[in-house]
């Protein structure tokens, strides 16, 4: 800690941990994209990041910010997104696009993946898809996209829990059949 006018203060990797303690780990990640994008978080500072990240409050949401950050998941909406990615980060040969937005005949479609190219969307279906309300929505949704040329796959909570191999060896198939492994 040091003094600036008689009031002390801390530098970006403690405050960060400050926030870790009563914040999410996607909020700590975009504080961490902010730092990046104004330049403040420097090889310095994320060296002190992992010395902080060792058995204090805060430091498992600090951890988690910073795999965010690795994987460049800010834009991914839930857990289960963010578990999915940093899952399937490792083994993907291209990551897609995370949490775009698509312009289709229907209008905008934000979309949990996309590789552009290869017009190929993944959806990624948490708890709440299992609501017959939002099924509907998720239909008019994939129609949309299909319109637009895209062909949509669905990954749901369920299978990527209890069946991750079957998860992998479909997204391999897809993006073997387009030529991307």
């Amino acid at each position: 800690m040091t003094t600036v006018d008689g009031v002390p203060t801390t530098g970006l990797a403690r405050a960060l941990l400050d926030v870790a303690r009563n914040a999410s780990a996607k909020r700590v990640a975009r504080l961490l994209r902010e730092a990046e994008v104004r330049e403040l978080l420097t090889p310095a500072v994320l060296d002190r990041l992992e010395e902080l990240v060792v058995g204090r409050h805060g430091s498992t949401c600090l951890r988690h910010a910073l795999e965010l950050r690795r994987v460049g998941l800010v834009g991914s909406e839930s857990r289960f997104e963010d578990d999915f990615w940093i899952w399937a980060d490792p083994w993907l040969p291209r990551r897609p696009t995370v949490g775009a937005t698509l312009m289709t005949p229907l209008g905008k479609k934000r979309v949990d993946g996309v590789w552009l190219t290869e017009r190929l969307v993944i959806e990624l279906d948490g708890f709440p898809h299992r609501l017959v309300v939002v099924q509907r929505d998720d239909c008019s949704r994939d129609e949309a996209l299909r319109l637009a040329g895209f062909d949509v796959m669905r990954v749901t909570y369920d299978d990527f829990c209890a069946r991750r191999s079957r998860v992998r060896a479909r997204i391999e198939r897809e993006l073997a059949a387009r030529g991307v492994l």
